[in-house]
């Protein structure tokens, strides 16, 4: 499965729990029902003692007296071993299936029953037994906040988030956040997806040897402490030559899109 990941640096802001968040998702608006929130950020924080993660999703609507939040957690940074994303609701018609889930998160809300419903499922769709607290004070977004201990125990894991309505819990979100892809944390890098940046690809990935570059442009590739081993110019389809990187996973950055590049 396709896979974009973007490397990003310190938080840019700081709202709930006082938490500085790192923006790792963004989405266009447009692509959810009229009278539904429409995700726009999805976005995570560490405690300063790194024993708790949040989760922000922000919507370009206000929330209303029915609402919906789903946030689909691969624990196991192994995406095709746990539970299908329901989808139904989804107003583009496009399910995103990157990914299944180990632990799905749900916030919702009726109009008539107020009072937020917090909800966690495992893999076999059965009551996970977790707890998690949340911070509605923003009409536009939503926080989460979890032990990191109850989730896998680290911050390395893939996500797709979503908002919806009441019913989310039935029939899933109406709009999700990526559309295509899932956003991947490692532990000690935070990566970022952009819908907007697929354009340069690179291959074979994973590679043992030299990489094909898709687009003309400067190459410039991290390493995941942020130094940088390699700069040059390149001709569409031109090959890099990474014999002498030693094993390990790096960032290739080229007119403003970033990728996951793996070396064997």
């Amino acid at each position: 499965m396709k896979k974009l990941v973007f490397a990003i640096c310190l938080a840019i802001s700081s709202i709930a729990w006082g938490q500085s968040f790192n923006t790792l998702a963004t989405d266009n608006t447009g692509d959810d029902y009229a009278s539904n929130m429409d995700v726009t950020e999805f976005a995570t924080a560490l405690s300063p003692n790194q024993d708790s993660i949040y989760f922000r999703i922000s919507h370009a609507n206000i929330r209303s007296g029915d609402f919906g939040y789903l946030l689909a957690l691969d624990t196991n940074s192994v995406p095709t071993d746990g539970a299908t994303i329901n989808q139904t609701n989804l107003f583009s018609g496009s399910p995103n299936t990157s990914m299944t889930s180990d632990l799905l998160v749900m916030v919702y809300e009726n109009t008539f029953f107020p009072g937020a419903t917090l909800e966690v499922r495992d893999a076999n769709q059965m009551p996970a037994g977790i707890s998690f607290v949340i911070d509605t004070v923003d009409d536009y977004s939503l926080s989460m906040k979890f032990a990191l201990a109850d989730i896998g125990g680290d911050e390395a894991m893939n996500i797709i988030a979503g908002v919806g309505s009441f019913d989310i819990s039935a029939s899933g979100p109406s709009d999700i956040i990526p559309n295509n892809n899932y956003i991947e944390l490692v532990n000690g890098t935070t990566l970022k997806i952009e819908e907007e940046n697929i354009v340069t690809s690179i291959y074979p990935n994973p590679t043992i040897d030299f990489i094909s570059v898709s687009q003309r442009g400067k190459v410039e590739i991290f390493d995941i402490t942020g130094a940088l081993k390699l700069s040059k110019m390149v001709e569409a389809n031109q090959q890099v030559d990474l014999r002498h990187f030693p094993q390990g996973v790096y960032i290739l950055n080229q007119n403003g899109a970033s990728i996951k590049l793996v070396k064997k």
